[in-house]
This record gives C-alpha cells, structure tokens and sequence, in this order.
C-alpha cells in the first residue's frame, strides 16, 4: 500500500498552500485530475522525490520513503514531455530506463523487444527518435518507464501531445 499522508508544499507565501492525502493499494490506478495550476505536477515532484515537501509523510508498505533520493525511489515517472534523445534508436531510448550506459545485452534486448510490443511499436525498434511521430515518441517514454518494473507508475499527462 502506498499511503500520502499530510504531505504539504507551498512555492512561496503568496501561493497557495498544497496539501495531500491518499491511499493506493497495489495494482490500483488512480488519476489525480484538476485545473492546470491546481497541484497535480506538484504532487508528482514530490512522490518522485524532485521537490522536498514542506511535511508530512509518503509510505510504501509501511516504509517512509519522504526522505530517499530519486534514484533510491522505487517508481518511475514519465514527463510532460517526453524527453527522449532525438539522435539515438528507440531501442537506446528504452535501454536508458534499464542503464545510463547502454547496456544491450541479449537479455537487456529482449527486454526491450518484449516492451515494444506492449506498447505497439515493435517494428521501430532501431528507428531513430527523430524520425517517430508525436504519439509514437510518447509510447517510447512509456515504453521506457514501464521497462523499469518499479512498483509505482507516475504519468504526468502521459497521452498529451
């Protein structure tokens, strides 16, 4: 169970004061909606560790993980914007979710191979970025989030573009 607990921010004192409460339970999907400005990318940056809240608490299985780093969080976050490297293959993209330094071995590819056909794009799988339309560069970021298998998905606004 994933538990947000009086988790609080506010940018400076002439903003709003934001604040969180909920409850995920495992393999639950939960869309957080609001007004652009209303706190939802806040509340994001906070669970993925990117801004430090004011108070309060963020548990996962009973374990507080306010304080961890980001790379110590285990879940996975796919931008606004996608933020793929125009100039690399999707494969490399998605390897990136896995190791900063490309690893491709035969099980890293296979892995790959095998997230490429969830999201559909199986026959892109040495396309450059560049070259993909909107949508599909947004599959790609999934495609490379999902690949990490991190018990917690954030999407911020994953089908815009």
């Amino acid at each position: 169970m994933f538990k947000i607990t009086k988790i609080s921010y506010q940018y400076d004192k002439t903003k709003p004061l934001y604040s969180y409460n909920m409850e995920v339970k495992p393999q639950e999907i939960v869309a957080i909606l609001g007004q652009s400005g209303s706190g939802k990318s806040t509340l994001l940056d906070i669970i993925a560790g990117f801004i430090t809240p004011c108070g309060g608490s963020l548990t996962l299985d009973d374990k507080e993980i306010v304080l961890l780093n980001v790379e110590q969080r285990p879940m996975s976050i796919l931008f606004q914007k996608h933020n793929l490297f125009e100039h690399l293959s999707v494969q490399k993209n998605i390897l990136l979710g896995v190791s900063k330094v490309l690893k491709d071995s035969i099980k890293e590819v296979e892995k790959v191979q095998a997230i490429l056909k969830e999201v559909g794009l199986e026959a892109y799988e040495h396309t450059i970025a560049s070259e993909l339309s909107g949508g599909q560069q947004q599959r790609v970021a999934l495609a490379r989030v999902l690949i990490r298998r991190e018990p917690i998905l954030l999407l911020d606004e994953p089908f815009q573009d």
